[in-house]
């Protein structure tokens, strides 16, 4: 959860960021310069997937969960105290953008080695609740980095919170760093990855590196439904609200903000759900659930903006992602042998975000200003639904099959 708040929280605080590191004198350029600077953290996935995958494959989960913590904490770090453009010029700026570099870093790593370690680590009937803890800690950043947002315009003058209390949050995030670097390096390791690395490695072969492709390419077409759902309904809405339906900023906050407590409430019940019924029903009906309501619901908002519309939209939506992301966990790891597990499960995740949530708010944007269409933000999302569907009705008998367990050799 700090881990993801700490990458996270930059969003909350773009503009003040923009004044501080970037030249004065043209506020556009500066805001686009965050803008840019916020999304190398994206840019940085694939290349972060593929290094720690390799580290957790080869050296241990634990290895590579220990290692993006601390990552996470000096990029963390290089932000809170950044000097500002005022102090060091164009150094400032470098030391803030290396500071999102590092933290895009160690956010790619960390998906990959936590579900496997939670996976592994689990009983089958209680894969689905390790899932939605996961989930848990991701989800929860999104409503921390508002409350913090929050509390700085709320609790300080405007000339501090300009000032220097933006710094607050990053600061904050880094409290957890030394409990969180104790606990991760006195973690025990995965038990299945302990039994496969006891025997010597196979030859890869080109059937295995085929099926490992082929692995992430359905992983990255899964996030086609999630990524979607969280950076347009739920991170994106509150501006589009504001600028296309006229609504005040205060309601769309409000809604955000209820959407996700629904989102974070619902991911361990979900993933209980997951472990009775079978994670490849819930993955397929809510999917199916979430890709065919969001044109109507859609449709009603536009038709009617109102507090009440929006929070049919936002809660159904984060409803169906809360049993969708709990779902896919278990699907996900069983996609892969033990040892190319977190390498395809982190690159699979990392290029879905990418391909289908990174740019998503500035292509449908793009698309609204220049058609005038309000209703792109609803096919955009049932787009990438119906790619999630048709992958996840491919796997839904995935769950029968049992995991594959290889030998990956000595570290």
């Amino acid at each position: 959860m700090f881990e993801w708040f700490d990458l996270t929280v930059y969003a909350f605080f773009a503009t003040t960021i923009a004044r501080h590191f970037f030249p004065p004198g043209n506020e556009q350029a500066a805001m686009l310069s965050t803008a840019v600077t916020f999304g190398v953290a994206f840019l940085m996935r694939p290349l972060g997937a593929v290094v720690f995958g390799l580290i957790g494959d080869r050296r241990g989960r634990k290895v590579a969960l220990t290692l993006s913590f601390a990552i996470m904490a000096v990029g963390t770090a290089m932000i809170a105290f950044a000097p500002t453009f005022a102090m060091a010029g164009v150094w400032a700026t470098v030391i803030l953008v290396t500071g999102r570099l590092l933290q895009g870093f160690s956010a790619s790593g960390e998906i990959g080695a936590s579900l496997a370690w939670l996976v592994e680590s689990s009983a089958s009937r209680g894969q689905g609740v390790a899932t939605g803890w996961l989930n848990l800690g991701v989800y929860s950043a999104l409503l921390m980095g508002s409350l913090a947002a929050l509390a700085v315009d709320g609790l300080m003058s405007p000339q501090d919170a300009q000032s220097w209390g933006w710094r607050l949050p990053f600061v904050f995030g880094l409290l957890i760093a030394p409990l969180g670097l104790y606990l991760r390096s006195h973690m025990g390791e995965s038990p299945e990855f302990v039994s496969a690395a006891a025997t010597r490695a196979p030859v890869v072969s080109r059937a295995a590196l085929r099926e490992a492709v082929v692995g992430i390419l359905k992983l990255t077409a899964l996030s086609g439904f999630a990524s979607p759902v969280v950076y347009l309904i739920l991170v994106f809405m509150p501006g589009y609200a504001t600028q296309e339906l006229g609504l005040p900023m205060a309601l769309p906050r409000v809604s955000t903000f209820v959407a996700c407590l629904v989102l974070v409430a619902l991911v361990v019940p979900m993933g209980r759900l997951c472990d009775r019924v079978g994670s490849g029903s819930v993955m397929v009906v809510s999917c199916a659930i979430g890709t065919g309501l969001i044109v109507p619901l859609a449709w009603n908002l536009m038709r009617s903006p109102s507090l009440f519309s929006l929070l049919l939209l936002q809660c159904t939506l984060s409803a169906c992602l809360a049993a969708y992301a709990s779902s896919c966990g278990p699907l996900a790891v069983r996609l892969f042998p033990v040892s190319r597990r977190a390498l395809g499960v982190g690159l699979g995740y990392n290029l879905g975000v990418i391909v289908f949530g990174a740019f998503a708010p500035f292509v449908t944007a793009w698309w609204t200003a220049a058609t005038g269409h309000k209703m792109v933000i609803a096919w955009y999302v049932f787009a990438g639904g119906l790619i999630s569907l048709l992958v996840a009705l491919s796997l839904r008998t995935a769950e029968r099959l049992p995991a594959r367990a290889e030998s990956i050799g000595p570290a």
